[in-house]
């Protein structure tokens, strides 16, 4: 089994009080873009098992269209061997064309593990808001 098991690309993370999160605007499929050149702020959600207990630390790189457009550096210290989420908010994302975002992990910030792959793409935004159901007659 991978270290991440779920890998999700969305508008924004919470954390509410209780300790879930939750995730504003999630992309499904491709980033559709009205505009290119665009910008867009994303953040990416990850359910983690951590391998082994204590001091770990965590590299993140996103890239676009083969460009690096951020690196984060997360240190966690383990206490018990269960599935945690790890929360990268509000990364500007801006290009000039269409191209792949890349999501990529290390451990040692030398060897790099892709984790998740979307294309962005310029076209009409989706909208999947339903039609209103007709009301059902008594009788």
């Amino acid at each position: 089994m991978s270290e991440f098991e779920a890998v999700v690309i969305c508008d924004d993370v919470r954390r509410e009080m209780n300790g879930k999160d939750l995730l504003i605007g999630v992309y499904a499929g491709d980033i559709v873009t009205p505009i290119i050149p665009f910008q867009l702020v994303l953040s990416f959600w990850l359910e983690w098992h951590p391998p082994s207990l204590g001091r770990r630390d965590l590299y993140f790189r996103v890239t676009f269209a083969d460009q690096t457009l951020g690196k984060v550096k997360i240190e966690a210290t383990i206490g018990e061997l269960t599935p945690t989420t790890v929360a990268l908010p509000g990364l500007l994302i801006a290009g000039m064309n269409e191209g792949e975002l890349l999501l990529e992990y290390s451990s040692d910030d030398r060897e790099w593990t892709l984790l998740k792959k979307k294309m962005v793409r310029k076209g009409p935004v989706p909208s999947t808001i339903p039609a209103p159901l007709p009301a059902a007659s008594g009788g």
